[in-house]
């Protein structure tokens, strides 16, 4: 027997004034009962209840629930429209949306509002600097942002970054689950311990003292990887300031051989924690050590999400030991096309996720096929983020690796991200520091069929330009409001434009799209329809 849910009306009251105040709902359609209520409270407070299922019972909800719960779970930090009316509810995306194109009919924001609800992943950089951040640009950070499950990847973590991401509108800490350092200069670095306090991520951690065995069973809230050193480096500067951490988190180490590292490069400290006198904190969990496979990659280094996302790495030509990051999605089920389904006699239900599984259904004695019904699949997107390099060859070679063994079917990259520190005339400066220029970057892209390439890492003698601001391409819906305080100006008059580096890209025979990155630039991950056989 179903069980109840019961409300005071009291409370389902001040839901409904609420909403008519923050414009959700216009006074008009408020229902009969609210100015009943409004006008004669009664003493007793009625209930309001109506069957809902018992926790065993899956498949039995309403369709008000289905889709409330939908749209939250995948818009959940966007603001949101209302999409079962055709007018501007000056939600939170649609304000935002309007600030930037003030003059824009509501009809057209409304579709623009809609292409955002789309997005199923997207790139929020907080740092595109080399070297340190300045007033116009921040070091090293970006996010890759998952809108279907919420989660926040954080890719580098250079000083200031906590500052970054708390200026950002759509940057979460609290959500930020996993954190990969390429490798461990200051500038991809220093802001970690900061920001590591700053996240407000539940977990249990005590306070800090030695850790116990207790601690192997518990789950991390927040998974670190990076190179050999990266443990101690914030095992140390969480316990010489002695920080009191309120979560968990482990630091997972990918294990370099020699043909990884710098020719001649050499260590200047030790890079394991003495277990003697640099005992782990309550709050540091036991990480793993990943070593490469036969082939010289890491593969699979987070073991797994639970949405089946892949992460691989590869070693990376620099200064130092570095790493870049292959991010890979799985292939997304085609949806189903319900209106065709109801056209076809198929009534809502059991037989509608029959279909969706990829079932035939027989209705009224005729049979009602998958693919009359579903949509084309979506494959995965790969998304490649490279740390510093001046040669990422290990990348496509990997990709190679993964057409070979079928795990793609085509050669094949959505997103490549990837520094282009100086221009090409600097080539020789760039590689002595480990660097790439813009034509390097952009001719490793073609090689690869990228669909979209993305500079970043510049050198702090160049000027940013003004972003366009246009939603699709490089939005800053993340940023906050400018800063009152102005940067003093540069002791160099006349600094040349970032706008060199994107000219210089585009010198290349390149099919894809070219991108500069920027701080607070939000970019869309694109998605491909997979190619139905001929």
């Amino acid at each position: 027997m179903l069980g109840s849910r019961r409300e005071k009306f009291a409370s389902i009251f001040r839901r409904m004034e609420s909403l008519i105040e923050r414009g959700a709902m216009s006074y008009e359609q408020r229902p009969l009962w609210y100015d009943v209520y409004k006008a004669f409270p009664p003493k007793v407070e009625p209930t309001y209840g109506r069957p809902v299922p018992p926790a065993h019972v899956r498949d039995i909800l309403y369709q008000e629930d289905l889709e409330r719960s939908e749209a939250f779970r995948r818009y959940q930090k966007l603001g949101l429209i209302n999409p079962f009316k055709v007018k501007d509810d000056r939600s939170t995306l649609s304000r935002e949306l309007r600030n930037l194109h003030p003059d824009l009919p509501t009809n057209e924001l409304l579709k623009l509002s809609e292409e955002e609800l789309q997005k199923d992943g997207d790139l929020i950089f907080l740092g595109t600097a080399s070297g340190y951040p300045s007033p116009r640009r921040g070091a090293s950070g970006l996010i890759l942002r998952d809108l279907k499950s919420g989660s926040q990847w954080l890719f580098d973590c250079g000083e200031g970054t906590q500052i970054q991401a708390q200026k950002c509108r759509l940057v979460h800490m609290g959500r930020i689950s996993n954190i990969f350092i390429s490798h461990l200069h200051g500038d991809h670095v220093y802001g970690l311990p900061g920001l590591l306090c700053t996240i407000a991520q539940r977990g249990e951690a005590g306070d800090i003292s030695l850790a116990s065995s207790e601690n192997a069973t518990k789950k991390p809230c927040v998974n670190i990887y990076g190179p050999q050193g990266l443990r101690r480096f914030v095992r140390l500067a969480l316990a010489i300031s002695r920080t009191r951490m309120q979560y968990s988190y482990a630091v997972h180490e990918l294990i370099m051989r020699k043909e990884h590292r710098p020719e001649g490069y050499e260590d200047w400290a030790s890079l394991e924690a003495d277990p003697e006198r640099d005992p782990p904190l309550a709050c540091e969990l036991p990480g793993r050590s990943i070593w490469p496979n036969d082939d010289g990659f890491w593969i699979n280094v987070t073991g797994g999400e639970q949405d089946g996302t892949l992460v691989h790495a590869v070693a990376l030509k620099h200064a130092v030991p570095s790493l870049g990051w292959l991010v890979i999605k799985p292939d997304r089920q085609p949806s189903l096309r319900v209106d065709v389904a109801r056209s076809l006699g198929v009534p809502d239900g059991k037989l509608m996720g029959v279909l969706k599984q990829g079932k035939p259904v027989v209705v009224n004695g005729q049979t009602v096929r998958p693919e009359q019904v579903l949509g084309v699949p979506v494959r995965g997107e790969r998304v490649a983020i490279m740390g510093d390099s001046y040669d990422s060859q290990e990348l496509e070679r990997l990709v190679n690796k993964l057409v070979v063994q079928g795990t793609f079917p085509e050669l094949a990259v959505d997103v490549l991200v990837h520094e282009a520190t100086l221009e090409h005339g600097m080539a020789e400066n760039a590689r002595e520091k480990g660097h790439s220029t813009p034509i390097q970057v952009t001719s490793f892209a073609a090689r690869l069929n990228v669909r979209l390439l993305i500079l970043t890492h510049f050198s702090q003698r160049y000027e940013a330009i003004a972003r366009t601001g246009s939603v699709g391409s490089i939005t800053d819906l993340s940023a906050a409001e400018p800063d009152t305080v102005v940067p003093k100006k540069s002791a160099h008059k006349d600094k040349p434009s970032v706008q060199i580096l994107l000219d210089e890209a585009k010198t290349v025979p390149f099919s894809g799209e070219i991108m500069l990155a920027d701080d607070f630039a939000v970019i869309p991950v694109p998605t491909t329809k997979v190619k139905e056989p001929s």
